[in-house]
């Protein structure tokens, strides 16, 4: 191999990372320090929390008492941080700000049961989670109804029948009710009642970022009811799932949402693991990464097909061919063009400085799928410069 093609080579490698790499796992910290009332169900709970990150492969939990991990350092190495504390943490005010400015810059804050009843003689917090616990005249069996229709409440039942503690609250800031105590299933004349409304389960916004809160929790039944569980993992895919927001031919993503059977494409997004299913079937990953995935697409059949990666779907259209330039190199006499979404490579027709080219060769790289190799001649009459090359209408310059 030449000097010059194994330079071109090793190039290709880096544009087109072929190698699979592993994808970023999400890491979720769950801190449940007391220094108020402590539940029995802590434990029970960071164990369920635990099984979901690793039946899902959603995150990796990690759990803690220690508020010295409160950091804006550390902080920045979880994707979500959850909450099941109670009373007045003993957190410095550096601490609190790198609490509220993870949020605010678009981290993910999570708080189960107790976590409104913490934190009263800080105002930002009480922003931040949208209410304080402001008492509990009901533990008792009751109905839970879903107030509105949202990813967190896909699947709950409704009502849902539940033992336990429930609260009412003081409330804060605004916030989008997602479960709410049916009224009908307590007594309202109970000691202690001065609310009219109940909510349960909760999402708002803090900055850029994103709040979950349940008031749930206070038994272990309640963290071991599969419909709890269920709750916890649309909150967690809510927080944590995979996005897909655009694919297509990874030499140039042009037409938009659109891929070839046999082509090189890569799938940009958010959380997006390290496979990748097309209409069903397995494409070859050659590089992935949280936020692009570069594969080879299998020989699909139809007009539109449907991405899936992590459960997250998107649907593209389907061509015969979508073709697109990686490189070129330029030799005595002759131009050497490396391209994907060709099809079956027939009928290749090219154009150097605007005039026809020859094509000498045209054939699928065997050290790359999807990567083809196509050669032209350069018209001898060609004015030297920077000049336009087109194969099969996609199109790249290069100095002849």
């Amino acid at each position: 191999m030449s000097t010059q093609l194994g330079l071109t080579w090793r190039l290709l490698c880096v544009i087109l990372s072929f190698c699979v790499a592993e994808a970023a796992g999400s890491r979720v910290l769950y801190i449940t320090t007391s220094a108020g009332y402590r539940h029995d169900s802590l434990e029970t709970s960071a164990a369920v929390l635990k099984s979901i990150g690793d039946r899902t492969g959603l995150y990796d939990l990690v759990h803690t008492e220690d508020l010295s991990v409160v950091t804006a350092d550390s902080l920045k190495q979880f994707d979500a941080v959850l909450f099941f504390t109670s009373g007045e943490l003993p957190l410095d005010d550096t601490q609190r700000a790198a609490l509220t400015g993870y949020v605010r810059n678009g981290g993910n804050f999570g708080g189960f049961h107790s976590a409104t009843d913490t934190l009263y003689s800080w105002s930002d917090y009480g922003d931040l989670i949208g209410a304080y616990f402001d008492g509990h005249p009901w533990t008792q069996e009751a109905r839970v109804l879903r107030a509105v229709d949202h990813p967190i409440t896909a699947g709950l039942p409704s009502p849902w029948t539940l033992t336990e503690e429930y609260y009412q609250f003081r409330f804060i800031s605004p916030f989008q009710t997602l479960l709410s105590l049916d009224t009908s299933s307590v007594d309202l004349s109970a000691p202690g009642v001065n609310a009219s409304t109940f909510p349960l389960a909760w999402t708002k916004a803090y900055g850029s970022g994103r709040v979950f809160y349940s008031a749930l929790g206070h038994f272990e039944g309640t963290w071991q009811s599969p419909d709890f569980q269920r709750l916890l993992e649309n909150a967690m895919r809510w927080f944590l799932g995979s996005e897909v927001l655009a694919v297509g031919n990874a030499a140039s993503m042009s037409p938009a949402d659109t891929i070839s059977p046999g082509s090189i494409i890569s799938v940009y997004g958010r959380k997006l693991g390290s496979q990748l299913l097309i209409d069903g079937q397995p494409a070859k990953v050659l590089y992935a990464s949280a936020t692009q995935i570069n594969a080879v697409a299998p020989q699909i059949t139809g007009t539109s097909a449907t991405v899936t990666v992590s459960g997250t779907e998107r649907v593209v259209r389907v061509q015969e061919t979508t073709p697109g330039i990686f490189i070129a190199t330029a030799a005595p006499g002759a131009v050497t063009v490396w391209m994907t979404g060709l099809g079956t490579g027939s009928d290749i027709s090219a154009t150097i400085g605007g005039g026809a080219a020859r094509v000498l060769f045209v054939g699928q790289t065997p050290e790359f799928p999807g990567l083809w190799q196509v050669n032209l001649e350069v018209p001898a009459d060609l004015a030297r410069g920077d000049t336009a090359v087109t194969v099969a209408g996609a199109q790249t310059h290069l100095i002849i």
